[in-house]
């Protein structure tokens, strides 16, 4: 029971964390406590954002930290864009920026485009992804290795910091 309450409550979180949310009340997960086995739909206005599914999930102020995590995002005809999977995240609820750690993996279904890193974040306000770790893209193009990089949402304008390494296919 005190686990269906968590859960409840987490959803309650993500659905008042992000603007456009429905519900408007917060219940917070007991300190130290975890919920396992989490799925969560994010929806605004009736179109799927996106879909969180975790081993685990631990609140803590303004922080939800996620174990074993899979994301799946969603155009705005509804289909499914990309998804990531890592080893851990973080959902910053105030300012709705994300990171994802250990071994993550983004693949961008509209081309094929992969990610490979140890370490990607997501700045909600400036809406680009970043890295400051060791990166490898894989398009239909070409790989492109380096250090560090930055891009928009959808991987179409990708600047690589460092140490920069690639080939073409053709």
């Amino acid at each position: 029971m005190r686990k269906i309450l968590g859960l409840i409550g987490l959803i309650i979180i993500f659905t008042s964390a992000c603007k456009g949310g429905k519900v408007e009340q917060h219940v917070p997960i007991p300190e130290k406590e975890s919920i396992y086995n989490v799925q969560i739909l994010q929806s605004k206005l009736g179109k799927k954002l996106w879909k969180l599914k975790a081993k685990s999930i631990m609140e803590n102020g303004d922080t939800l930290t996620f174990y074993k995590l899979y994301l799946q995002f969603f155009s705005p005809d509804g289909g499914v864009s990309s998804e990531l999977t890592a080893d851990s995240g973080k959902l910053y609820k105030k300012t709705e920026d994300m990171e994802a750690f250990g071994n993550v993996k983004v693949l961008f279904f509209k081309d094929s485009t992969k990610v490979y890193t140890s370490y990607i974040r997501y700045d909600s306000k400036k809406r680009l992804i970043s890295g400051n770790k060791r990166v490898k893209i894989v398009t239909p193009k070409g790989v492109i290795m380096g250090t560090g990089f930055v891009s928009d949402p959808e991987m179409n304008h990708i600047k690589i910091s460092g140490k920069v390494k690639g080939y073409g296919k053709g």
